[in-house]
């Protein structure tokens, strides 16, 4: 007998508006100098006629609400294993914290802490999925398209090229003696690729700056970060062209001691190989990881992993619908259904044998991949040692994303979409129900 919960294992708040974090580059040398002070001197000139405390401010990143769940989403989708995790983290991450971030405002803020609380403000785990989501973003930004953990890509990578376990050991051992801490988590979070192929390694950072102390730990995580990126960098070919350490500081809604919330970055050449055992990265690989990534997200999992090992798999029909928005076709799955509480009570409880609660779905939250890029993913799953997604070419995407000024729908370059229709705007968009072999 099989029990049907009283109400949902979660509820899924999204949140909505926009908001905007300044760019700031700082210098390499500076943030590995030991006793070098990155900050620039409280009340002196220089600091009186600079945007911050770390300078003058390079750029700034845009992003709306559903593009930061959309950038969470797609972080822990490269974590996440397990169904389980898939079903949960990926997609808790909007409700788990909806009430921790400002919207609406010229500069990205955190709520202010309890501070009766010892414990929450110390929560580097958030600050650590926010640096990672705001890291992205930038990454998009600088033309990034394609991405995935670096441990993903250069495990499946040395599995390609047939590398001996003791080779794959000497590599690991050489990357703890360059990382202090030696922690498993300090590889670089990610390799990144354009859509020329040119590659990048990016390590994440992130902090909540405290209201009294004004003391983020930006010199420390950007030093760390270059330690990883240069370590990193050795055994990877085609070696890397930027290395780009990338640390999100964000302030409280309360916070006037001077600087807002900011992105520092630092930007360094890639590092030459030395006599260190070098994995050569498939053509199309971390395209494969990244599309992997997603599919799983979209409920795909046997497809997605399959498309990440490199490994062929029987083809199977998988019939999705269709979405038209903005001229372009989505294959969407659904993620969650926008009803109420009362509504569902009604239905399953009342008169558990009518279940027909479509009435009371006032709308849908959806994830999903335009449809051209869907079909090329699927030609790619069934030739696992062709370089079939160099075929890709999302460059007509550009314009879409431009254009795109509705606040519930978020698009990234590599076609990957989140959406959130109303009921008529989600009938009204369907253009078929399509079957793709994958």
């Amino acid at each position: 007998m099989q029990i049907l919960p009283a109400t949902p294992t979660f509820t899924i708040s999204m949140p909505t508006g926009t908001s905007s974090l300044p760019l700031v580059e700082l210098d390499k040398n500076q943030v590995t100098a030991k006793g070098k002070q990155i900050r620039l001197r409280k009340n002196s000139q220089r600091r009186k006629a600079s945007h911050c405390s770390f300078g003058n401010f390079k750029d700034r990143l845009d992003f709306k609400a559903i593009e930061f769940f959309h950038a969470a989403k797609k972080t822990e989708l490269t974590r996440s294993f397990s169904h389980k995790e898939l079903e949960r983290q990926a997609t808790a991450f909007a409700t788990e914290y909806d009430d921790s971030f400002i919207w609406n405002t010229t500069n990205f803020r955190k709520t202010n802490r309890n501070i009766f609380s010892l414990t929450e403000f110390d929560s580097s785990r958030l600050a650590g999925r926010v640096g990672e989501a705001i890291a992205y973003l930038t990454m998009v930004k600088w033309d990034y398209v394609y991405w995935d953990r670096c441990t993903t890509i250069w495990q499946r990578a040395a599995q390609a090229a047939k590398i001996e376990h003791r080779e794959q050991v000497k590599v690991a051992k050489y990357l703890k003696s360059k990382i202090s801490s030696g922690k498993p988590d300090n590889e670089p979070d990610f390799v990144f690729e354009k859509s020329t192929r040119e590659v990048a390694l990016m390590e994440a950072k992130g902090g909540f700056v405290h209201p009294t102390y004004d003391d983020p730990s930006t010199k420390g995580d950007l030093a760390q970060a270059l330690t990883q990126l240069t370590a990193w960098s050795r055994v990877i070919s085609p070696a890397p062209s930027k290395s780009f350490g990338i640390g999100t500081y964000l302030r409280e809604e309360g916070d006037s001691t001077g600087d807002p919330s900011l992105v520092a970055f630092v930007d360094p050449e890639g590092e030459p190989n030395i006599n260190i055992p070098v994995v050569e990265i498939p053509s199309d690989l971390v395209r494969r990881c990244n599309y992997g990534a997603w599919l799983s997200g979209m409920g795909l999992v046997t497809a997605g992993r399959a498309l990440r090992d490199l490994r062929s798999k029987v083809p199977e029909a998988v019939s999705l619908p269709v979405v038209r928005i903005m001229n372009r076709e989505f294959a969407v799955t659904v993620l969650g259904w926008k009803v109420s509480l009362l509504d569902m009570l009604d239905t399953f409880f009342w008169w558990p044998d009518r279940l027909q609660y479509v009435d009371h779905i006032s709308g849908i939250l959806a994830v999903g991949l335009e449809v051209n890029t869907l079909e090329i993913v699927g030609s790619a799953i069934h030739h696992p040692t062709e370089p079939v997604l160099l075929r890709l070419d999302n460059q007509s995407l550009i314009p879409v994303r431009r254009e795109n000024d509705n606040i519930n729908w978020s698009l990234m370059p590599d076609g990957s979409c989140v959406l959130i229709l109303d009921r008529e705007s989600f009938r009204e968009s369907i253009q078929e129900w399509r079957t793709f072999k994958i």
